[in-house]
């Protein structure tokens, strides 16, 4: 008995670490999206200015106009958001990451999914990693419309480079992304496995019919959600509905016992919650 409660267990565990896990992926599916938005733009923009760089002549002026239309969806991208939370800008997710100006009020931090025992997948950016450390993105498509404006040629022609920089390094964060995303289904893949070994393993010892077992699983569930309910539906919270409480990473743990025994108790991190 004590063995199949703490497979049981375990197939709690498992049911919450995936629905995190689906949150944080979901998440970085979004920051993908955004990745690859930017890098487009920050290509039109070097387009414009090798363009500017050898036709300075009224054409310039239009140029110019474009591009500070990209630095304003360049602005919007880096203030993506899910559900209302932002994410770049690290762990403070209630409000847009950039000013208008192109300065970050955001943090370095990321939250964290977790997917497993001690296993945890960043699910955001820092606004500044991302738009910063390649070159700031904002100072140099500004000073790109400056340029196209009033510039020599030479002052066109040496922003080039740095977008050229911005975009390697806008491609070396997506690539780090897809990684995270990978990492993800593969857990996702290797839960989906231990799940059915688990449950073929409680048919076992209870010598029970295995859809009989299924559906004792599904009303153990039900007993957890509705003690989520009871107590502020911690379970259903999303990663960001507890970011907008405690504004920082912080691990958080809750025990939760079989309905009807004293025994076998085990902590695990709120499901959804990704605390």
């Amino acid at each position: 008995a004590q063995e199949s409660l703490s497979l049981r267990q375990r197939l709690v565990r498992l049911a919450g670490f995936d629905r995190s896990a689906d949150a944080g992926r979901t998440a970085l599916a979004t920051i993908e999206s955004a990745l690859a938005r930017t890098h487009g733009a920050l290509t039109e923009a070097r387009t414009l200015a090798l363009g500017g760089a050898s036709d300075l002549d009224d054409a310039n002026e239009t140029r110019a106009v474009e591009v500070e239309a990209l630095r304003d969806e360049l602005l919007a991208l880096a203030n993506t958001s899910q559900s209302g939370r932002y994410l770049f800008g690290g762990t403070e997710t209630t409000e847009p990451p950039f000013a208008t100006d192109g300065s970050y009020s955001g943090n370095a931090d990321e939250v964290g999914a977790p997917i497993d025992s001690d296993e945890t997948v960043g699910a955001t950016l820092s606004g500044s990693r991302v738009f910063a450390d390649g070159g700031d993105i904002f100072t140099i498509m500004t000073d790109l419309a400056d340029a196209l404006r009033s510039g020599p040629p030479e002052d066109v022609a040496a922003l080039a480079p740095a977008l050229t920089a911005a975009m390697d390094h806008v491609t070396g964060v997506q690539s780090e992304i897809g990684t995270r995303m990978q990492r993800i289904d593969r857990v996702l893949e290797r839960h989906g496995d231990e799940e059915l070994v688990l449950i073929d393993r409680i048919s076992s010892i209870e010598d029970a019919d295995l859809a009989e077992v299924v559906v004792a699983l599904q009303q153990t569930d039900l007993s957890i959600n509705a003690l989520s309910a009871a107590s502020g539906r911690v379970l259903g919270r999303s990663l960001f509905d507890y970011l907008g409480r405690h504004r920082r990473k912080t691990t958080h743990s809750r025990t939760i016992r079989s309905s009807g025994s004293t025994r076998g108790s085990s902590v695990f991190r709120a499901p959804g919650a990704f605390n």
